[in-house]
C-alpha cells in the first residue's frame, strides 16, 4: 500500500530482480482480504504480509498470509504447494 515514489528505493536496491506492485489505495489488498486496519505507523492501514503461488493463467493457487511482516513461508512450504498444485517434477536419476 505504497506509492511508486515510496517503493522506488527498494526497487533500486533489489536491482529490479522482479516487478513490484504499487497499491497506494489498497484496492488489490482489499480484493485479497489483506488489509490490516490501523497496524501501520500512526495507525494507518497497511497490507498484511503475503506470498502467492499463481498458475500460468494468473489464478491464485495458494496464499501464505500473516500479520507479522517478518514471517515468510519456509521454502519447504512453497515447494510443497508447488508439488500439490502443479505436480511434482520427475526425479532425476
Amino acid at each position: 500500500m505504497e506509492t511508486p515514489e515510496q517503493v522506488a528505493p527498494t526497487y533500486k536496491k533489489l536491482k529490479k530482480a522482479f516487478p513490484l506492485i504499487c497499491d497506494a489505495k489498497g484496492e488489490l489488498v482489499d480484493l485479497c482480504g489483506l488489509r490490516h486496519p490501523g497496524a501501520g505507523p500512526e495507525g494507518i492501514d497497511v497490507s498484511r504480509s503475503a506470498s502467492f503461488l499463481l498458475d500460468s493463467e494468473g489464478r491464485i493457487l495458494w496464499i501464505h498470509a500473516t500479520d507479522n511482516f517478518r514471517v515468510r513461508p519456509h521454502p519447504s512450504e512453497v515447494l510443497a504447494a508447488i508439488d500439490k498444485f502443479l505436480g511434482a517434477p520427475p526425479e532425476s536419476h
